[in-house]
């Protein structure tokens, strides 16, 4: 008999929820549902139980570790931070023991008993620590001391054309040291072509005229890992076939490791590591390969770019120079007032809606925050002030507060202001960027109105909100995809349901446009597969939009979804009118829409799509359109099953 699993399975519902209700109070959980702090809280205990019933089993701590891993991420992705997370597990030590002083003594459980479940607790916050961290001290220092090494041979210029294998091969050789691989590969793109060659080897020097080529764009192991953000593996390498093994030379490596190089959103090539046994790779290797190949990246970036002279440096400044341009365009044509807080040096920027809102000009507003701060009303300072510095010290990816703001007058008026924050590869805030409007009018309405009313009105300022948080998403996205490596996706640990996320969209769109008639098909498999489910929900949700948009009122719009063996498609359908073939063809461009100008009613700056190939792309995918007369117009994404296997895990 075991007394702590009797409890813990006897009480499971009473443990859930105390739990929600203990952890409801805290800053990492507010606004959070119930199903979002407790994700796989019940199974985990479950498993807790089973272990100390009838002892730890390899595949029972195996299931343990993955339940841990799948709620600790779920944590992270809404803001959670490290001290957060190893707080919920000593919580649920201190939730456990309440149930046998329910009960009386007696029940108390016994020493051998006790300790099994502590043991149970301290290594999930083991496990919360490796995922926030990830490095020791140790693997710190010799990162440091390969990095150094790859600095001092790198080479000061190179050309496009030149065969550079005398040069390349020394980083090459100190990545397989770094990695202690048996190998390793290095392909650089074709100028002007989807080609990669092989330009660097663990092996013999191979004559230029000889060296493999491969199709980036194709479905080898090679191809998939131009189209993947995070490495690649796989194993028994030696077994493939020949359409997996294209520009792969070593017949000796059992296991593969691939990671693309990646430098300002542009593929330049892929670095690929071979292990002579079959074994796993651990998250360390991974992150020790992408730090390595980052690096590597800058150095061929600038050796190459000082290889093509002062051309391609103008070219590179005015590439940067237009992406400014369009940002500051998009932010002068919104009716709020957008703000860009540079995290590093403190300077914060305003658009020209500061005028209309506050009744200063942005030359007027203060280079540093030390402005904004001091015309917030005396009373809500030192709230917004710990709220906002609280998300930028923390791992939160978004702040939210309304306040009142003193105008240039001395008056009052009530914002609500939005801020999305990005963060370098260590997690600290480099760039804050939001949108302030003036409620003022719509709080005094609201208070003279009946309750249904009242909640109407809070409805339409949250909805209002989420368009500018929208909006600066989209921003925040579009220039991480042109000049910051594209978008990041987080793939589920779990296998998950694409039709799990159309059905939640569809309601959600459904709720803002009753008047619509929405429809959806799903025959055929199911929609499993490796997915970020809000990335997901993103471009449905944007794909739908245009389709509500775009088409007549009294026509349905359609989404169906159809699953195959190896991949799903999702398809968006609405009638009406084609769109236009010379639109067509620059659909996904950023800055593109039906309608010339800021749509004032989404906030739309005519990035969705640009973002939705993106995501697309990011998750291995591709996104097409047909659009005519007759049939109207639909949008099909199709999405390889395990295409997102890799991705960013936290």
């Amino acid at each position: 008999m075991n007394l702590i699993a009797d409890l813990i399975e006897a009480n499971l519902e009473v443990l859930v929820r105390r739990f929600v209700e203990e952890t409801r109070g805290r800053e990492s959980s507010q606004g959070l549902k119930a199903s979002e702090i407790i994700t796989t809280l019940p199974e985990y205990l479950r498993m807790v139980a089973l272990i100390c019933r009838h002892g730890p089993t390899p595949e029972r701590l195996e299931t343990r570790k993955r339940l841990e891993e799948v709620h600790i991420n779920l944590r992270l992705r809404v803001g959670a931070t490290q001290e957060d997370a190893t707080d919920e597990y000593t919580l649920m030590g201190r939730l456990i023991p309440r149930l046998w002083d329910d009960v009386g003594p007696e029940h108390k459980p016994a020493a051998s008993d006790l300790q099994c479940l502590f043991q149970q607790l301290e290594d999930a916050m083991d496990h919360v620590v490796v995922l926030f961290s990830g490095y020791s001290l140790e693997d710190r220092q010799r990162e440091k001391r390969f990095l150094r090494q790859l600095d001092a041979l790198a080479p000061q210029a190179l050309e496009a054309h030149e065969d550079a294998q005398a040069r390349l091969q020394p980083l090459v050789d100190t990545v397989i040291r770094a990695l202690e691989a048996a190998g390793a590969e290095l392909f650089l793109m074709e100028p002007g072509s989807t080609v990669m060659v092989a330009v660097a080897n663990s092996g013999r020097d191979v004559p230029h005229a000889r060296r493999r080529r491969v199709d980036a764009r194709g479905p080898s192991f090679l191809g998939r890992v131009t189209r993947s953000e995070e490495p690649l593996v796989l194993t028994q390498a030696h077994g493939l076939p020949d359409s997996e093994r294209e520009g792969l030379g070593n017949e000796g490596w059992s296991t593969l490791l691939g990671l693309r190089l990646w430098p300002h959103g542009k593929l330049m090539g892929v670095l690929c590591v071979g292990f002579a046994q079959a074994r796993p790779v651990t998250p360390q290797t991974k992150r020790f390969l992408e730090t390595l190949v980052d690096y590597l990246s800058s150095i061929l970036d600038r050796a190459l770019l000082m290889g093509k002279g002062k051309g391609k440096l103008h070219e590179t400044h005015a590439q940067l120079a237009r992406s400014e341009t369009r940002y500051r365009l998009a932010t002068q044509a919104a009716s709020d007032s957008v703000w860009d807080w540079d995290l590093t040096t403190q300077e914060v920027t305003w658009s020209g809606g500061v005028q209309d809102l506050l009744g200063f000009t942005p030359e007027e507003t203060g280079p540093t925050a030390d402005w904004w701060v001091g015309r917030i009303h005396p009373e809500d300072r030192e709230r917004v002030k710990h709220g906002i510095h609280a998300a930028i010290q923390g791992t939160q990816s978004r702040w939210q507060d309304e306040y009142r703001f003193l105008t240039r007058q001395g008056d009052p008026v009530r914002v609500l202001d939005t801020g999305v924050i990005t963060r370098d590869a260590q997690g600290r805030g480099m760039r804050m960027v939001g949108a302030m409007q003036d409620i003022t009018a719509r709080r005094k309405t609201e208070a003279g109105r009946e309750q249904f009313l009242q909640e109407a009105q809070t409805a339409r300022v949250q909805a209002s909100a989420e368009r500018a948080l929208r909006m600066i998403r989209d921003l925040l996205d579009f220039t991480q995809a042109r000049l910051g490596g594209g978008i990041p996706v987080q793939c589920q640990d779990l296998d998950l349901d694409l039709a799990t996320v159309v059905r939640q969209v569809m309601e959600e769109v459904q709720m803002n446009f009753p008047e619509r008639v929405l429809q959806t098909s799903m025959p055929g498999h199911e929609a499993w597969g490796c997915w970020d489910p809000d990335r997901m929900a993103q471009v449905l949700t944007n794909l739908l939009g245009n389709a509500l948009k775009y088409s007549p009122e009294s026509t349905p719009v359609t989404v169906r979804v159809q699953g195959t063996e190896r991949e799903v498609l999702l398809e968006v359908h609405n009638a009406g009118d084609p769109i236009p073939p010379d639109l067509l063809r620059r659909l996904f461009q950023p800055m593109q829409r039906g309608v010339p100008g800021m749509d004032l009613t989404t906030r739309s700056v005519g990035l969705g799509l640009y973002i939705v190939q993106h995501i697309v792309q990011a998750h291995g995918g591709t996104i097409d359109v047909m659009s005519m007369k007759e049939a109207g117009t639909t949008f099909t994404v199709k999405l390889p099953r395990d295409g997102a296997r890799q991705a960013t895990r936290g």
